[in-house]
């Protein structure tokens, strides 16, 4: 019928030529538009998605190092004024954001560090320095004064025993996070324990990734959600003290 429309004595090889690949061309233009269709539903569940997905954030900071009046080396801060060692409590919190858009729940916080090799870098510092009692597996004692009979005791606790968990953190929410007693020991007693086994050299330098903490959590729409984040420190420790106690100070800072 097409052809008989366009005959009346013309040549319409060409037009029925173009009519039909025009016709077998409606099935590719419609797959198109199916193509088409999908990509923006897909985009615009993304978007939906990205409206309530959580992501936690760690703040770099500059912390202090201080003896407390015995001596001994265990005071973490972030304020480089002198505390008052008698009533300061080994234990450092660090700031955790969320930045996302929606709520993170069920937050479970996981630290990863070489428990083992802190283990063994004390043992090693003990026995150059005479300034630690090695005690069970994982626990130490520094000693006020070489080789004395009293001491202040730590311990390099396992990775498990360092896990936290957090119900939940809002969207532009901020909550605090205990460092480790592990962590927290090291960052303070390493320093000066490695000054004393250099016969107190001016300064020494430490950069390290120190550990690896991972976060477990779930969205408000049940999805689970993992982040791993790396601590580094860049340290400073220095055998005459600063004012206010201080004999090092240090940069920690947080990267995926």
């Amino acid at each position: 019928m097409i052809t008989l429309l366009y005959h009346n004595g013309l040549n319409t090889q060409w037009v029925n030529t173009i009519i039909g690949y025009a016709i077998d061309a409606v099935p590719l233009v419609a797959l198109f538009g199916v193509i088409i269709a999908l990509f923006t539903l897909r985009e615009m569940q993304r978007q939906r998605q990205k409206a309530y997905e959580p992501q936690l954030f760690l703040s770099n900071l500059t912390v202090w190092m201080q003896k407390n009046e015995n001596g001994t080396p265990f005071i973490l801060k972030s304020d480089w004024k002198r505390q008052n060692g008698l009533n300061s409590l080994p234990f450092f919190n660090l700031e955790m954001h969320n930045i996302g858009l929606g709520a993170a729940n069920t937050i479970a916080i996981i630290w990863q560090y070489d428990r083992k090799g802190f283990i063994e870098k004390f043992k090693t510092l003990a026995s150059k320095t005479k300034l630690l009692k090695v005690k069970d597996d994982g626990y130490f004692e520094y000693l006020f004064k070489e080789e004395s009979d009293s001491g202040y005791g730590f311990s390099i606790e396992t990775t498990e025993d360092s896990k936290e968990e957090l119900s939940f953190l809002t969207s532009d929410q901020t909550s605090s996070i205990r460092m480790p007693q592990a962590l927290y020991n090291y960052l303070t007693f390493i320093p000066y324990l490695e000054l004393v086994k250099q016969n107190l050299p001016r300064r020494i330098d430490m950069t390290k990734e120190i550990c690896v903490i991972k976060f477990v959590y779930y969205d408000i729409g049940g999805k689970r959600h993992r982040q791993k984040i790396r601590m580094y420190i860049e340290l400073y420790a220095y055998s005459k003290e600063f004012p206010e106690n201080n004999y090092a100070l240090a940069s920690i800072s947080f990267k995926k």
